[in-house]
């Protein structure tokens, strides 16, 4: 396999963070400050910066340490250009936003076991990130 700039490989890598929407991982984020700004209530968190989706994965990956997280995120880095890889925090359902307050930080997951034991979604669909990983991607071939 031919390699890019210093060795690394030339591919472009989106690195998803899957389930950003379970209240767990939201709180990591929010406590951390990477989302700009800070959700409040009535406001559905968008994304974050570049950098902070960076920092975010690191700090994930450093809290699951025993769980391979440090090797994978040395492994990104040892393989692949920086500019190469872009982080995306996804959710392919989003967060609840309650029709009658909006969102709401502390209550923001969007399915929820039922009475009955079944994954129900409790308010719209609004993926986080999906396309935007992959248009990330496909950029330098879509100019």
């Amino acid at each position: 396999m031919r390699t890019g700039k210093r060795g690394k490989l030339p591919h472009r890598l989106s690195v998803c963070v899957s389930i950003f929407d379970d209240q767990s991982l939201f709180d990591i984020a929010v406590q951390g400050g990477y989302l700009v700004p800070r959700p409040r209530l009535g406001q559905v968190p968008e994304s974050m910066s570049p950098k902070a989706a960076e920092n975010y994965f690191n700090e994930l990956c450093q809290r699951s340490r025993d769980h391979g997280g440090e090797l994978l995120a040395l492994a990104i880095r040892e393989f692949f250009h920086r500019d190469h890889v872009r982080y995306f925090p996804i959710s392919s359902i989003g967060f609840y936003a309650d029709p009658r307050v909006g969102f709401d930080p502390s209550d923001s997951v969007n399915a929820r076991v039922d009475d009955g034991g079944e994954n129900r979604i409790r308010g719209g669909l609004r993926p986080v990130n999906l396309l935007e990983s992959i248009l990330w991607i496909q950029a330098p071939y879509l100019e």
